[in-house]
């Protein structure tokens, strides 16, 4: 098995990536908004370096909405799921009921021949 630095599609994808950023940013607007990002990466750091208890407490909430969000969302499509069986069995029953009825009827029409 080959390790990563032979592996040249991988190498083929970091050059691409990095040739086809440099040519982002040939482009101006372009280039003032990946500045604009680093400077307020750069101020966010800086906060969260000196005061890392204030970074856990967004990390924690952060945790807690998506986690919130999943929850959620699976009952949401539980919800969805459960309704759709509803719907199943009721076409199921009237399924059921015209076979009875088609049943009834021709052993109906059979005793009057």
């Amino acid at each position: 098995m080959k390790g990563l630095k032979n592996n040249k599609l991988v190498q083929g994808m970091a050059l691409g990536a990095l040739v086809g950023g440099l040519l982002a940013l040939l482009d101006r607007d372009t280039r003032n908004d990946v500045w604009n990002k680093v400077k307020t990466t750069q101020a966010s750091t800086r906060y969260y370096a000196k005061n890392p208890s204030e970074g856990f407490q967004s990390l924690r909430e952060g945790y807690i909405n998506i986690s919130s969000n999943i929850s959620n969302g699976v009952t949401g499509a539980l919800d969805i799921l459960a309704k759709i069986q509803e719907t199943l069995d009721s076409v199921s029953k009237l399924d059921d009921g015209d076979i009875q009825l088609n049943v009834k009827l021709s052993s109906d029409s059979d005793d009057n021949k």
